[in-house]
């Protein structure tokens, strides 16, 4: 049976998602003890794992997971304690997209979710680039967001003590704005909006989607390229 669903669920461990040019999936353990982690297939998902109760810390745990090119994927979720979330340049495209982090960046390149998108970090940070969503909803409790990229719905983002940075592909003329911050600037194309605390709100009849960038203490910028 195909692959069509990846669960990640790690205690401490660097991940990165790439993909190959091989007809089959690859899972690497590429720092860290065998004898902790454990990568299998059951039915159409393939679930990778790495226990932190054994590790001795002597050696960083990295994981390198290859996905072919040509694998539709209807979902990837990833949940990591500790470590840094990699997800690059994955052509196919992903039906639905979590990820979770308690302390680690995340970061995604060049990719493409046609469904759902929820990324969410407890300490740190969250850098999207050159990617394609359906919708997406980003939150950092204390870490920077920052995103480049089309939208063709609805994007949120939330920091509670960050910097919101957004650059969208895409007309201001097709959704519905609101930015805040209660202590931080807010830019809108460049101009600064109404001093510390600010606030801007944009609606139109048409709109195929909403944006909505907040933060309790941090800048908050969008731009339309």
């Amino acid at each position: 049976e195909e692959i069509s669903h990846l669960e990640v669920d790690v205690d401490l461990a660097n991940i990165t998602i790439k993909n190959t040019d091989a007809a089959y999936a690859k899972v690497s353990l590429e720092e860290g003890y065998t004898k902790y982690y454990e990568a299998k297939v059951n039915g159409d998902t393939l679930h990778v794992n790495y226990d932190v109760s054994g590790h001795n810390f002597k050696q960083g745990p990295k994981i390198v997971i290859e996905l072919p090119k040509d694998m539709q994927l209807e979902s990837i979720y990833i949940d990591t304690d500790l470590g840094e979330v990699n997800l690059l340049a994955m052509k196919q495209s992903i039906d639905t997209l979590e990820i979770n982090s308690d302390l680690g960046n995340i970061r995604v390149e060049d990719c493409k979710v046609t469904g759902n998108c929820t990324m969410n970090a407890a300490l740190g940070n969250i850098v999207v680039e050159d990617s394609d969503f359906r919708r997406i909803d980003m939150n950092a409790d204390m870490g920077n967001i920052d995103f480049s990229g089309k939208v063709e719905g609805d994007i949120t983002a939330q920091a509670d003590m960050g910097n919101i940075d957004v650059e969208l592909d895409g007309k201001e003329s097709d959704y519905n704005i609101e930015l805040g911050s209660d202590m931080g600037d807010v830019k809108y194309k460049g101009q600064k909006q109404n001093g510390m605390g600010g606030s801007f709100t944009y609606y139109q009849e048409n709109a195929i989607g909403d944006i909505v960038l907040n933060c309790d203490m941090g800048n908050v910028e969008l731009e339309f390229d």
